[in-house]
């Protein structure tokens, strides 16, 4: 079983699969150089996944067996009960930020009887459930304040703010301690 995992950006297909039958959980497949996934003689079971922007276009997933698809974004459509086909609206996928955004059409939309009972938290740690509902892929939207870069002396950095209701602005920290004046975002 394959929970919370991104195979995201291989040069080839991001997940290959010959003669077994793997459970995919809240995994997100997203801009490989092939197919999303390519399972051959197999048949692979997907949950509240996203499998999006892979090289093989509107086929993200190939098979010579069966596929199981429920609760999932897939481009170009796949049917079975809860699926989408809709843009999983990333962060910032070219910089290698797959974290859902607000607007997200896989936000609220998973299904929560399927999660395995101790799967409690994402890929990165926050709590699996967030406004009572699963989200597809990898990520559960939370709002979120991080940087990207080197926060060393004559690095660059990049703050993102991703959430819906930061209500007052985000104050910078340098050092130990928050700066005199700070910075605006």
């Amino acid at each position: 079983m394959l929970l919370n995992c991104q195979f995201v950006k291989n040069s080839g297909t991001g997940v290959w699969n010959r003669d077994s039958n793997p459970t995919f959980i809240n995994c997100t497949i997203a801009e490989n150089g092939g197919y999303g996934i390519y399972a051959y003689y197999s048949y692979p079971t997907i949950r509240n996944s996203i499998a999006w922007g892979n090289a093989a276009g509107s086929l993200q997933i190939y098979w010579n067996g069966g596929f199981a698809v429920t609760f999932s974004d897939i481009q170009g459509g796949w049917s079975g009960p809860g699926n989408i086909n809709a843009n999983p609206a990333f962060a910032d996928s070219g910089a290698n930020d797959y974290h859902l955004t607000y607007g997200s059409a896989c936000r609220d939309v998973g299904d929560n009887s399927i999660l395995p009972p101790d799967l409690l938290v994402d890929f990165e740690g926050d709590p699996r459930i967030a406004n009572n509902t699963v989200d597809m892929g990898a990520d559960e939207f939370h709002p979120h304040l991080y940087y990207l870069g080197s926060a060393v002396p004559g690095g660059s950095v990049t703050v993102k703010v991703i959430g819906e209701r930061f209500v007052s602005p985000v104050t910078l920290g340098l050092g130990r301690a928050v700066r005199d004046t700070p910075l605006s975002t």
